[in-house]
């Protein structure tokens, strides 16, 4: 499936400082690692998190929704922050953070901003049309607290999946080949939409949203680039869902699953050639 070479690299950007090589021998194909520093920080427990929901100010009754909604999961020990544009509040549970280019799309400072601010290691992170399902801590602590970054199942109201697990399918500074993966599947190129984020703070310090794009600039695609060349594995879990009251980009094609390699795309070569066409008028403007 892949050379010893290519292997021992891939390793080596897999565990960075979490491990020790203390064998690698190219001859009989053998590398061995030494565990080097421990997984989960400290106070780190599947029954802490931290709720961020970025706000523009025009949907403040889907803002309440989703605080109701987390309340309703009984978690442990919760908070939500709050960053943009909101109303004061009395509940010790939310802590709003003012944030006064709410208005620009400056939605990568916003993100950046929560984490800050966030008091628990686990967080999850999103934008004000999404909804947590009932399952979604039950799923969670099913899940384990062993993870980097998370996706689940996203799915409007007619249980169609709307960004919760899908793969650039290509490097990500070639043009794009889009599609949705079986969620028993991983590529090395995931790309979890922006709408929707599940990770560790300890990642975040690792690596932070770039706060030179804005909405709608790829910041989303250039957080998994960035995720991938520190060694950050983007997992999924299927225990937990939400909902999403709006879905702005369509229908998206699927992979088949390959357990060796990236599957076969069903789609059409007219998409094919739209997908390629927009990518490179986008690179002409410098947006890409």
């Amino acid at each position: 499936i892949v050379s010893f070479d290519n292997f021992s690299k891939e390793a080596k950007v897999l565990v960075q400082d979490k491990a020790g090589i203390r064998k690698e021998d190219k001859k009989s194909r053998v590398m061995v690692f030494q565990k080097t520093k421990k997984f989960l920080e400290n106070n780190d427990s599947i029954g802490k998190w931290t709720f961020g929901i970025i706000s523009g100010g025009q949907k403040i009754e889907q803002i309440d929704k989703q605080i109701e909604l987390i309340k309703g999961l009984n978690i442990p020990q919760y908070e939500v922050i709050i960053c943009g544009k909101y109303k004061e509040t009395s509940d010790k549970k939310v802590n709003y953070v003012f944030f006064s280019a709410f208005d620009k799309g400056w939605i990568t400072a916003q993100k950046n901003k929560i984490l800050e601010n966030a008091k628990y290691e686990n967080v999850v992170i999103m934008h004000d049309r999404i909804m947590p399902n009932k399952d979604f801590f039950e799923g969670l602590k099913k899940y384990g607290n062993y993870f980097e970054v998370l996706s689940c199942k996203v799915l409007n109201d007619k249980s169609d999946r709307c960004g919760d697990w899908f793969t650039y399918g290509n490097n990500f500074h070639k043009h794009p080949r889009i599609g949705y993966l079986d969620y028993k599947d991983w590529d090395k190129n995931i790309w979890i939409d922006g709408a929707f984020y599940i990770l560790k703070k300890s990642v975040w310090k690792l690596v932070q949203w770039d706060e030179s794009l804005f909405w709608n600039q790829g910041e989303d695609r250039k957080l998994a680039e960035d995720w991938r060349e520190k060694g950050i594995v983007p997992r999924f879990n299927p225990f937990s869902s939400c909902l999403t009251v709006s879905w702005r980009h369509g229908a998206i094609p699927f992979y088949e699953f390959n357990e060796k390699k990236l599957g076969k795309r069903n789609i059409s070569k007219t998409h094919v050639f739209k997908e390629t066409c927009k990518f490179y008028v986008k690179r002409i403007l410098g947006k890409v």
